[in-house]
């Protein structure tokens, strides 16, 4: 009956170690866990106040830009025109503020105001076709000024 007994109460004991061990190893899974999802939180929370500066930065460049374009329209010395440009059998319209200055031609230009010209044109983002139809000169022209200004 004694060894019963303590045969019982050794049994009870080491179960009671047992469920000890597993319950520390799922309160270690447990807390893992936690920091991860307390980790990813926080990287929600940086995604957010990054996205609301995106947000910010691009409100303030759209309303830069619109009041750049207000002036420019309020100007007498830029007018809005229409560009077509012909890329693979499709056609783009584009509409772009050019300086009046720029797409003057006359014949007592020197060739420094020539190329001045093609490099503004080029920065409004025209193409080098679009360029020679402005300036009415060829094409292949405009290329080969843009590569020596490059090269400078």
């Amino acid at each position: 009956m004694i060894k019963i007994d303590t045969l019982l109460n050794v049994i009870g004991i080491i179960l009671i170690v047992v469920s000890i061990i597993l319950i520390n190893r799922s309160n270690r899974s447990e807390k893992r866990m936690y920091e991860e999802i307390t980790s990813m939180y926080d990287d929600v929370k940086n995604y957010y106040s990054s996205l609301e500066n995106v947000i910010n930065t691009f409100d303030d460049l759209v309303e830069n830009s619109l009041t750049k374009i207000e002036r420019f329209q309020g100007s007498n010395d830029y007018k809005v025109e229409e560009v077509i440009s012909e890329n693979s059998s499709e056609t783009i319209t584009k509409n772009i503020l050019i300086d009046n200055d720029i797409i003057n031609n006359d014949v007592d230009d020197d060739k420094q105001m020539v190329y001045e010209k093609i490099l503004n044109l080029r920065k409004i983002g025209l193409s080098s076709r679009e360029i020679a139809q402005k300036l009415k000169i060829g094409v292949r022209e405009v290329e080969i000024i843009l590569k020596m200004m490059e090269k400078k």
